[in-house]
């Protein structure tokens, strides 16, 4: 398959190269070019331009390429930022086609060619059915036309025009009594609404004069039915009979001249005559058929069935449609056959008119567009509308289970290995799934997500011990290696009370508490699961009001040193909200952390911490700083840095009264990233502080990598010195490990006169904890200074 060949005129070829790497595939070609110069003489389909350009440069490549080729041969998409959009009127006046608004995603652009591209293939069709009907009428030697439902001509031949004597231009709109110049009329407009009302063919002979005299007319007329089966106007061809007398001779004529297999038969179904499109499809001589009955060109399994029809027909004495699957030389044919009546002057029954249409390529295009809806393109499986198809007969859910199946960091394999290799392991997975749950119904959801419905399912065990196959054997073989991944499973039983969302709704939760436990194993759905998850979303939506109520407030722990000496404060969040008062606050910032919402609420606290931390310096002798904790999902936010630079600004505080602290997990994603941004606002005079240490992913390599200011013990150590000498083993290496590098030691959760003993024994620095003071609300906190 050839690519469809893409241009990009723009500055920014840094941004559009990277698109391009992303964007060719076997489909696109991207080529990237300065100048509408560069890209005249390309051979292309698309043009992509980056109004960053110029106003006027947009302008005159559009101009230009518009110049060049014709409208619609190349598309032509704008990629403008929202501060040119008013210039968005005049681009699209000179020739531009779409647009796109920056910044944009590679699946945004993808999406807008793909569309655009396939605009202008329906366009390009179009036209091409436009021209093929105007040489078909102009090709077709008798007078030819197409009518409104109110008989005024749309579209007519050159014959008609000449028999008439005006042009196209005269007659588009006007009836016969204009074209005709009153010769005939009513008679042709009753001819047309018969058409149109019974929704059949006519054939009659009628006079009209015109530029060639009198001439006797041949004329057929038909009904034009749209795509929603409403009658649309009418289609006629008028062949001029004026030498012609014989009525057979008129019949042929007319059966020659149309684009389908007709043919003639007697009451007896004996063959009386064919048109030439009739011979060809069944591969036979124009005289072979005559006085033949079906048994000449049709199976023997098919005659009965003819003279079966052909029975109808003249019982019911009124034209029929038959469907029928025909073996012919091109192979089996789907086919529709209509069969008319012919009458005598006494109204009997004398024979059958048939006419056969053939629509195997329809037929085949719907079995395919079903196919397509049902099916997955990459796994050949069902896909989620097939779910719905499969299950909506379904009544009673209380033997029906399920089983979903995620495939964990999805997105990392794709990162890691490639989009080729990720679908791979789908494909791999969705063969196992298949391989293990045999006859059950399997789906893929979409992206890395699989279903799978147990149906007459007496105990949930039948399903875990699917689910414990399926975790042993997930992994994908390449190159005669085997590549394991993980995956969480979530499984639910239905009951007489559920339907199919709410049972995907109970496996989705099912899942993904699999996943929020450590993945890689599967999960029964129960209705606690439930109700914690509904939780979670109460609190999601009460946080994202919590600042504008004033709910949030920040308590302050203050820290001193080992004489009882203040040195600053820790801030906390605490939300003041009675509906979840017994919430622990480190379950509130897990939420908060996993909606993001910390990010938001993250920088609230800095600024207030940030104001507080103003007040208590103003007239304070030595500095006294306050301390912020920083959640690792912020610190990744690419404004961080500018951010806290701004509520510096804004506060007016000092810069060495704010201290940020941190934990190890800041390495655990984009290291080398975050350690620039801790870094960036050391240098400005802010405090570091690593938090917990000890605790999680602890080490002293952490504390060689980070830039820090201040060391902070896990409160877990000081408890332990109580129980284990180890303990204060460890402390005593922490502390003098941290002196070595000039690190200050900031002991947390002190809470007796013993371990303040020990902590100055071992020199730590400062102390926090409830022996001095329980965190305070910040009129509290004034008070000690």
């Amino acid at each position: 398959m050839n690519k469809r060949r893409i241009s990009i005129i723009s500055n920014d070829t840094k941004f559009f190269l990277k698109i391009a790497n992303e964007f060719n595939n076997k489909y696109y070609k991207l080529m990237i070019c300065e100048n509408i110069n560069n890209v005249i003489n390309i051979d292309l389909d698309l043009l992509l331009i980056d109004t960053n350009i110029g106003y006027e440069e947009s302008i005159y490549a559009i101009k230009k390429i518009r110049n060049k080729f014709l409208q619609g041969q190349v598309g032509i998409i704008l990629c403008i930022d929202k501060i040119d959009i008013g210039n968005l009127n005049e681009y699209i006046e000179v020739g531009a086609d779409d647009y796109l608004l920056n910044p944009f995603t590679t699946e945004e652009l993808y999406i807008r060619v793909t569309n655009q591209i396939r605009l202008m293939n329906a366009e390009k069709k179009s036209n091409m059915k436009d021209i093929q009907f105007n040489a078909l009428l102009n090709n077709t030697p008798y007078m030819s036309w197409f009518k409104d439902k109110d008989s005024n001509y749309i579209k007519v031949n050159n014959d008609l025009m000449v028999h008439s004597g005006k042009t196209m231009e005269q007659i588009k709109g006007r009836g016969d009594q204009y074209v005709w110049n009153g010769n005939i009329g009513d008679k042709c407009r009753e001819y047309d609404l018969e058409v149109m009302n019974k929704r059949k063919q006519v054939v009659f002979d009628e006079v009209i004069i015109g530029k060639k005299g009198y001439r006797e007319f041949n004329i057929y007329k038909a009904p034009v039915i749209d795509e929603r089966d409403e009658v649309i106007g009418t289609i006629g061809v008028a062949r001029d009979i004026t030498e012609l007398k014989n009525k057979d001779a008129k019949l042929q004529i007319f059966m020659d001249n149309l684009p389908f297999p007709v043919w003639l038969s007697d009451i007896n179904g004996v063959h009386i005559n064919g048109n030439k499109q009739f011979t060809q499809y069944f591969n036979i001589n124009i005289d072979e058929p005559i006085n033949q009955t079906s048994k000449k060109f049709f199976l023997e399994k098919y005659v009965k069935g003819i003279y079966k029809k052909n029975e109808e027909v003249i019982k019911r004495r009124e034209p029929m449609k038959f469907e029928e699957y025909l073996e012919t030389n091109k192979g089996r044919r789907a086919v529709e056959i209509y069969k008319t009546p012919v009458f005598d002057i006494g109204k009997e029954v004398i024979g059958i008119t048939s006419a056969l249409i053939d629509v195997t390529e329809i037929k085949e295009a719907e079995r395919e567009i079903k196919k397509q809806a049902f099916t997955d393109s990459l796994t050949q499986i069902s896909n989620r509308r097939a779910l719905y198809n499969y299950m909506e007969k379904e009544t009673d859910y209380s033997k029906i289970g399920m089983m979903y199946v995620d495939i964990d960091n999805f997105k990392d394999i794709n990162d890691y290995y490639g989009h080729d290799f990720g679908d791979e392991v789908i494909i791999s997975l969705s063969n196992r799934l298949r391989e293990i749950c045999k006859d059950n119904f399997l789906c893929r959801l979409g992206g890395d997500e699989f279903l799978i419905v147990f149906k007459n399912i007496e105990n949930v065990d039948i399903i875990c011990d699917k689910a414990k196959e399926i975790l042993e054997k997930a992994y994908v073989q390449k190159n005669n290696n085997n590549y394991e991944f993980s995956l969480s499973i979530g499984i639910a039983m239905g009951d007489c009370t559920v339907n199919i969302d709410r049972l995907l709704m109970k496996v989705d939760i099912a899942m993904y508490k699999a996943k929020e436990l450590g993945k890689n194993k599967f999960m029964i759905y129960t209705k606690e699961l439930e109700d914690e998850k509904n939780l979670k979303l109460s609190i999601e939506k009460d946080l994202g009001n919590a600042i504008e109520k004033n709910e949030v407030k920040l308590f302050y722990q203050p820290q001193y040193t080992v004489d009882k000496k203040l040195k600053g404060f820790e801030a906390l969040f605490r939300w003041k909200n009675d509906k979840y008062k017994n919430i622990p606050v480190i379950k509130i910032i897990e939420i908060m952390e996993n909606s993001n919402l910390i990010i938001d609420m993250g920088y609230y606290i800095i600024r207030e911490a940030c104001k507080f931390a103003e007040k208590i310096n103003e007239n304070a002798k030595e500095k006294i700083i306050v301390s912020v904790n920083i959640s690792p999902v912020q610190i990744m936010d690419k404004d961080f840095v500018a951010k806290i630079k701004s509520i510096l600004k804004e506060t007016g505080v000092c810069i060495d009264c704010l201290g940020i602290e941190i934990t190890e997990t800041v390495l655990l994603k984009n290291i080398e990233e975050n350690i620039k941004k801790i870094k960036e606002l050391k240098d400005i005079g802010i405090i570091i502080s690593l938090d917990d240490f000890g605790t999680g992913y602890s080490s002293l390599n952490y504390i060689v990598k980070l830039p820090l200011s201040i060391i902070k013990i896990d409160r877990s150590f000081i408890n332990g010195m109580d129980l284990q000498d180890e303990y204060t083993k460890i402390l005593r290496l922490i502390i003098e490990s941290a002196h070595s590098l000039n690190l200050p030691i900031v002991a947390e959760g002190v809470e007796t006169e013993e371990q303040l003993d020990k902590l100055k024994h071992m020199n730590v620095d400062y102390i926090q904890g409830y022996l001095f003071s329980k965190p305070l609300e910040e009129e509290d906190a004034l008070k000690l200074l």
